[in-house]
C-alpha cells in the first residue's frame, strides 16, 4: 500500500460570525509553508467572539487511519489599545459537513499579543464517517475575550487555514504534484 501526503486549503466558508468584511477563502488559502499567509486575513468585527467553519476539497485518497491529519492554522489577537486587554480562548476542531465538531484542540488561551502565531491540531480520520475525507470541516471558534468594555474587548484574525493529510494512494494511480512519497 502506498501512502500519499497533500495539503488542502479551504474552498468554502460554511458559517461565520464576528467577522468584518465577510470572510472570503482567498484570505486564508495559502500555502503556510511556501506562502506569505499574513498578507491578508479573515478579520475580527470589533465585537464578540468569533466562529466559522471551512471546508475543503476531497482529498486525492482515502485518508489513512493511524496516520497524522494535521489542520494548521494562524492566528493574531485583534484588540483594542486599552490597558487591561482580554485575552482570547479559543478551539480549532474538526467536523463534518455541517455537523457538529467530533473533536477539537480544547479551550487555548495564548492570544496574549497582536502578533501572529502558527496553532496545529493533530487528530486521526477514524474519528470520520466518510474515509474519503470528502466532508471534512475545520470549526474555529472564540470562547473568551470579545465582550465587555470596547477598549478590553479582543477577537481573532484568521490568515491561513492548511490542512496536511495523509491518504491511501489508489492502485495505479500516478503521484500528483503536491504527493510526498513516503
Amino acid at each position: 500500500m502506498a501512502i500519499g501526503t497533500e495539503t488542502l486549503f479551504p474552498t468554502a466558508v460554511e458559517s461565520f460570525s464576528n467577522f468584518s468584511p465577510t470572510p472570503v477563502v482567498a484570505d486564508v488559502n495559502e500555502d503556510i509553508d511556501t506562502g506569505s499567509p499574513t498578507a491578508d486575513s479573515s478579520t475580527w468585527d470589533g465585537n464578540g467572539n468569533i466562529a466559522i467553519r471551512y471546508s475543503f476539497d476531497t482529498p486525492s485518497g482515502d485518508l489513512t487511519n493511524g496516520q497524522t491529519q494535521r489542520f494548521r492554522v494562524i492566528l493574531q489577537r485583534n484588540s483594542g489599545t486599552g490597558g487591561n486587554v482580554n485575552t482570547p480562548q479559543f478551539s480549532i476542531g474538526v467536523a463534518e459537513a455541517g455537523g457538529n465538531t467530533i473533536a477539537d484542540t480544547g479551550t487555548i488561551g495564548i492570544l496574549t499579543a497582536n502578533t501572529w502565531y502558527e496553532y496545529r491540531f493533530d487528530w486521526d480520520s477514524s474519528i470520520l464517517a466518510a474515509q474519503n475525507g470528502s466532508n471534512v470541516e475545520i470549526d474555529i471558534t472564540q470562547s473568551n475575550g470579545g465582550g465587555g468594555s470596547p477598549q478590553r474587548r479582543a477577537g481573532i484574525d484568521i490568515a491561513a487555514v492548511n490542512w496536511d493529510l495523509v491518504y491511501t494512494l489508489p492502485a495505479g494511480q500516478a503521484s500528483e504534484a503536491n504527493v510526498v512519497w513516503v
